[in-house]
């Protein structure tokens, strides 16, 4: 077992003729060292990079008994999902579920009468046709708005309920993002 301010030669790869710490190893560092938010964001990313769920990193962590910042690992673990495409994928799913929602699917396919997938969505509630996007500025450019616009009334067709947000609604109103979610009509 290495000592606390030792890495463990598993833990170092040489990229591009440089000594770099592994996924599993910066995940794990980052899960202990960042804000809670970041943490899980760095996880969800490094996790879907590196083909690891993020228990792995509860079974890491035994390296390294009473290391900083190991007890918050099990809550970063809990709140991570690999499947998040991007950091702004995972942000609005923390705001709902740190604010008491429940968990949302992520990366949830929305089927048609005919179970044809009409749109995968960044997260749902499957059970109440509720569904959360994050639009990025790769949704502002022709060929992605066109692609936007004709997916959103199927959805809506479907009885589904789309909220969708931009970064200036995650970092400046988050209260709101998460009060329009939680109030959102549940179907009958």
């Amino acid at each position: 077992m290495p000592r606390q301010d030792e890495l463990a030669a598993d833990e170092v790869r040489l990229v591009r003729g440089m000594e770099v710490t592994t996924g599993e190893r910066t995940a794990y560092d980052l899960a202990r060292r960042e804000p809670l938010t970041e943490a899980v964001v760095a996880v969800d990313a490094l996790c879907a990079r590196f083909g690891f769920p993020p228990a792995e990193l509860l079974e890491f962590a035994r390296r390294y008994p009473g290391a900083r910042g190991v007890r918050r690992l099990p809550e970063v673990v809990a709140l991570a999902d690999p499947r998040a495409e991007s950091p702004m994928e995972t942000r609005p799913r923390l705001l709902l579920v740190l604010a008491g929602l429940p968990h949302p699917c992520v990366q949830y396919p929305v089927r048609d009468r005919s179970g044809r997938v009409v749109a995968t969505v960044d997260q749902a509630y499957p059970a109440e046709r509720i569904a959360v996007e994050y639009e990025g500025g790769e949704h502002f450019t022709p060929d992605r708005g066109s692609r936007d616009v004709y997916r959103y009334p199927r959805r809506t067709d479907l009885g589904w309920r789309v909220f969708r947000y931009a970064a200036a609604d995650v970092y400046r109103r988050p209260t709101e993002v998460v009060a329009e979610v939680a109030r959102a009509p549940r179907p009958p």
